[in-house]
């Protein structure tokens, strides 16, 4: 029976796949019968104007009996044509209509299609996670997070613990570069001062000699 009503729904398909071409074909038939008659009508227009151009008379600005007659048939012939036109336009709006609310009732099938396909799958879903399993992971997550956070506590004491004794060494190393620091003032402040020593005798004798130079230069200029 299953394969049976299987088979059904897929002859139905095909069945409506082949209305919906032969709604299409029909659509393109009627628009290129359209397009002809347009390109007829025109065609004859362009006639009747020819024959106004070529057999009106000059001087009374009139047409013969036969010519009169022959523009008046065409000019007939095109209303009715108009006429034809004007009916398979109005055929074709139908068909355009009929396509496009067929192809939208196929996209809300598919769409209700997708509701019925997500309810089961919640369904299933639903199946597997009782009350009863969610208050159990709940449960079971509140203790993982316990446990993570006693293991968060002892790193954190640890690593207090070793910043404890890094502040320490840190001090020492301050404390012993302070002290350095005051040794070499003290050393500094114990030289003796080199400014109040007296000059050597070999540059005072020098510096002596060169005033006497400079005594001596302008003498020499005057004689």
């Amino acid at each position: 029976m299953g394969q049976e009503s299987s088979k059904s729904r897929q002859y139905e398909m095909s069945e409506h796949d082949k209305a919906m071409l032969q709604l299409k074909r029909s659509r393109d038939n009627i628009d290129k019968y359209s397009q002809s008659m347009y390109k007829k009508i025109h065609k004859e227009q362009r006639m009747v104007k020819d024959i106004i151009r070529t057999k009106k008379n000059l001087k009374t600005g009139k047409l013969g009996e036969y010519d009169e007659l022959k523009c008046k048939t065409i000019l007939k012939r095109i209303r009715y044509q108009e006429s034809l036109v004007t009916k398979a336009v109005q055929q074709l709006m139908s068909l355009e209509e009929m396509i496009i609310s067929i192809d939208f009732k196929q996209v809300e099938k598919m769409f209700l299609k997708g509701l019925e396909n997500g309810n089961e799958i919640l369904k299933e879903l639903n199946k597997e996670l009782t009350l009863e399993k969610v208050d159990a992971i709940l449960d079971e997550s509140e203790e993982q997070m316990a446990l993570a956070n006693e293991v968060n506590d002892v790193l954190a004491e640890s690593s207090n613990t070793a910043g404890q004794y890094l502040d320490e060494e840190v001090d020492e190393e301050l404390l012993a570069m302070m002290k350095e620091m005051e040794k070499t003032s003290e050393l500094k402040q114990n030289l003796p001062n080199v400014s109040n020593l007296p000059e050597p005798v070999s540059d005072k004798k020098h510096i002596e000699e060169k005033e006497e130079e400079v005594e001596e230069e302008p003498a020499l200029l005057v004689a």
